[in-house]
């Protein structure tokens, strides 16, 4: 028992270095993120939008200082983002029915959801410090945990022969990856609606999932992931230390990558499936505020 307390004794004493550079913590807070990509046009005009949205963000801090001034670190942490998108203009809508079937209006539209995607986000970083200030920069990979979406969408619907059905308002309540791929969903009394299509009344359901929009070809979704699983990003940041411990953040994240699936992606202005699919690319641009521990 002696000869191994001794053995853990020099070794404690020989990595004492090591040991007074390794650095540990702890942060919580706020991320200010939404998506930046192109927009559908009409005439010249831009038809959608993305604002900002509020997420919360908690994790951990390792680090390494190479001297009291700089230094290395990477963070473990759970942290929401997401985007406000808007949608106002001309467009269409693939409603499920009651009997199984598919309808589809055109029309003037407006789409309002607010998207929350949840991540384990991995940044690591160099920094390096002035008085009280501490300056960081690095990368940071991104891990898709969860996503979600919860808006409305109103059409001035008009049917294929030209009449008008009225005006149809929708709760948006998608889950995605975990709604039913072929866009139906529970048809509860108390959830539908009825449309005068062509002279006909047909019950619509007034509660939308993810996938609701393919209810009339569910097998031109290859996938059910809308956003991919995997982010990089840049991040740079500045800490503000009002003690050798406690200390205020803000950072600056780029994404680099595409966070949609090309394969789910549709333009809303557009009905034709061949014509729908997009390819283009959305990115997640987040700022975060923190409070943070260092020890």
């Amino acid at each position: 028992m002696r000869k191994i307390l001794f053995i853990v004794l020099v070794f404690c004493l020989t990595n004492t270095t090591f040991a007074q550079g390794l650095k540990f913590g702890f942060k919580t807070g706020l991320t200010i993120s939404k998506f930046n990509g192109p927009s559908e046009e009409s005439n010249g005009m831009e038809l959608e939008s993305n604002s900002t949205t509020g997420g919360f963000m908690v994790g951990a801090i390792f680090g390494y200082a190479f001297t009291d001034l700089s230094g290395i670190k990477a963070e473990l942490l759970y942290n929401q983002k997401g985007t406000k998108y808007n949608f106002t203009g001309p467009g269409y809508q693939i409603l499920p029915t009651e009997t199984g079937s598919s309808v589809l209006l055109t029309g003037d539209q407006r789409i309002d959801i607010d998207i929350s995607t949840s991540y384990l986000d991995i940044p690591v970083m160099a920094y390096g410090r002035l008085g009280k200030f501490e300056f960081e920069g690095g990368v940071s990979l991104s891990l898709l945990i969860s996503s979600t979406g919860n808006g409305e969408v109103e059409i001035d619907g008009i049917t294929s022969v030209g009449a008008s059905t009225g005006v149809y308002n929708g709760v948006l309540d998608h889950r995605y990856g975990r709604d039913d791929i072929s866009g139906r969903t529970s048809f509860l009394p108390e959830d539908l609606v009825a449309l005068n299509v062509d002279g006909q009344m047909i019950n619509v359901p007034k509660i939308l999932n993810a996938y609701y929009l393919f209810s009339d070809n569910p097998q031109s979704l290859s996938s059910d992931r809308v956003f991919n699983l995997l982010d990089v990003g840049l991040v740079g940041g500045i800490n503000y230390f009002w003690n050798s411990t406690l200390y205020l953040g803000a950072r600056l994240n780029y994404g680099l990558l595409d966070v949609t699936n090309n394969d789910s992606g549709y333009d809303v202005s557009k009905v034709s499936r061949a014509n729908g699919v997009r390819s283009d690319k959305d990115q997640n641009y987040s700022i975060q505020l923190s409070l943070g521990f260092s020890f």
